[in-house]
């Protein structure tokens, strides 16, 4: 009796509901993501009026300020909304960051490298024969270009190999893959996180790559149960692309 009466007065929401409330996540973190970026320029602009010396700075080293600022704005807006510290465990859950990193993370994130790899190609190989104009070597602008000093290099390897990974993965696989998934079950949330992942990209070959590593960063998240693997295995991605970007051509 109290099972069927606890079930009557919490019943499950329709699909409908369930559909809008998935839709919500999705749109939030499209509304913070494009929020972020348009800040994140008034606030360089705000720090040239009070004297920082924006305009003297490197092209790479604003691009660096200019990442941290929206990287913040990101993590606020998402986060800020949480005032009350009992909430503050279940957000850990919800993010993936309830635990430490640990090594079987590590060698579950190394291991998932090469199936990424496969489906990466699989799907660049059906773009280009599905998509007229297709150019699979498209160069990415990552924000960062003709490194001129060590110091920029640092700051570049920061950015993109450490940082940009790690904010990546809490609002992606963590945040919003969650909120999917509590909402639309598994099949459709890891489709729907790498669709819109893949989107905020704004370039087609770089959208068709990460949609596939975003599908392999999030059956981590599901198997491991938290981002941390998925970390791993976007720094090693990045990790890579960072070496025969700017590295590499350094040393020849």
């Amino acid at each position: 009796m109290s099972v069927k009466s606890s079930s009557l007065q919490n019943p499950k929401p329709s699909l409908f509901k369930r559909v809008g409330f998935a839709l919500a996540a999705a749109i939030s973190i499209i509304t913070i993501y494009f929020l972020a970026s348009y800040l994140g320029v008034g606030l360089l602009r705000v720090l040239a009026t009070v004297g920082i010396p924006i305009g003297s700075m490197s092209q790479n080293v604003l691009a660096f300020v200019y990442n941290a600022l929206v990287w913040l704005i990101m993590l606020l807006l998402l986060i800020v909304p949480i005032r009350k510290w009992r909430l503050i465990p279940k957000l850990k859950q919800e993010l993936g960051v309830q635990r430490l990193l640990s090594w079987s993370d590590i060698g579950v994130a190394l291991l998932a490298f090469i199936p990424y790899l496969i489906l990466a190609a699989v799907f660049a190989g059906l773009a280009a024969s599905f998509l007229p104009g297709y150019n699979a070597q498209q160069a990415q602008d990552v924000g960062f270009s003709e490194l001129s000093s060590r110091f920029e290099l640092i700051l570049a390897f920061f950015a993109l190999v450490i940082a940009a990974p790690i904010i990546e993965e809490v609002i992606f696989r963590g945040f919003l893959f969650a909120r999917l998934k509590k909402h639309l079950g598994i099949i459709v949330s890891v489709i729907g996180t790498s669709l819109i992942f893949a989107i905020l990209h704004q370039q087609l070959n770089v959208g068709i790559d990460v949609f596939a590593l975003s599908i392999m960063l999030c059956i981590l998240r599901i198997v491991t149960g938290s981002i941390w693997a998925g970390v791993i295995l976007h720094m090693t991605k990045n990790g890579l692309a960072f070496f025969i970007l700017f590295v590499y051509p350094m040393i020849q």
